[in-house]
């Protein structure tokens, strides 16, 4: 059985927990059927992105946002970093980055720098921070799912930033707390979502939910134990 709590509201957090159930087990080790969004397969975009090469170079608020949205490392989600639905000029300097989240204040613009340059690193050292949750090729031009990884099997939570349905303020109000989630050892994903109503939002929230517990034991959300004298994911 997997047991959960959430609190559904852009702009909050979405807590998910996955706990241990004694002999008893919600997910199987064996997906029997095909369900939209699962991992096969490490996603093409972040094997190539990591073949390379330890490209490492940081920002600074000089850089612009055509240097983020290109970034190698960056490669097929360098466009969900920072909010760009409502329009953008590529050569604006990241010193500028709290024009395009009208709907927040207090924007610290080497917060949002030192922000990304951590998820530089963390695609540096190997690791896979972005996850499309659909299959359809023309939703995932909108969507997706970014990981910060805490403790094999800790609990979870989903990040979803707001921007009153017109843009995703996940620079300022996402990646930030999924970072400190994931230091304190849990796990924690923020959603990029389609923009232009609840409904679709909502829609996005969902697919990302069934995505993850699809995907629990490829994303280590679930750990093996040896209760009851057998090997099986808790």
């Amino acid at each position: 059985m997997i047991h959960k709590k959430q609190i559904i509201s852009f702009g909050l957090l979405l807590i998910l927990l996955l706990a241990e159930t004694g002999c008893a087990s919600g997910i199987s080790s064996k997906k029997e059927t095909s369900i939209p969004g699962t991992i096969t397969e490490e996603p093409e975009i972040v094997s190539e992105t990591l073949s390379m090469g330890n490209d490492v170079t940081h920002f600074s608020i000089d850089n612009t946002i055509s240097d983020v949205i290109h970034h190698p490392l960056f490669t097929g989600f360098g466009k969900f970093i920072l909010p760009l639905e409502r329009g953008y000029d590529e050569d604006m300097p990241l010193s500028r980055v709290s024009t395009l989240l009208p709907y927040h204040s207090n924007i610290d613009p080497q917060a949002a720098v030192d922000t990304m340059n951590h998820l530089i690193d963390d695609v540096a050292a190997g690791n896979i921070i972005f996850y499309p949750i659909y299959d359809d090729t023309k939703m995932q031009e909108h969507t997706g799912l970014f990981f910060f990884r805490g403790e094999p099997g800790a609990p979870f939570a989903i990040v979803s930033a707001g921007g009153g349905f017109s843009y995703v303020g996940s620079i300022h109000e996402g990646f930030p707390l999924a970072i400190q989630l994931a230091e304190q050892g849990y796990n924690a994903f923020v959603i990029q979502y389609r923009t232009g109503g609840a409904k679709v939002a909502c829609e996005d929230l969902a697919a990302a939910i069934s995505f993850i517990f699809a995907n629990a034991e490829n994303l280590e959300l679930v750990q093996r134990t040896t209760r009851c004298g057998v090997d099986q994911q808790s």
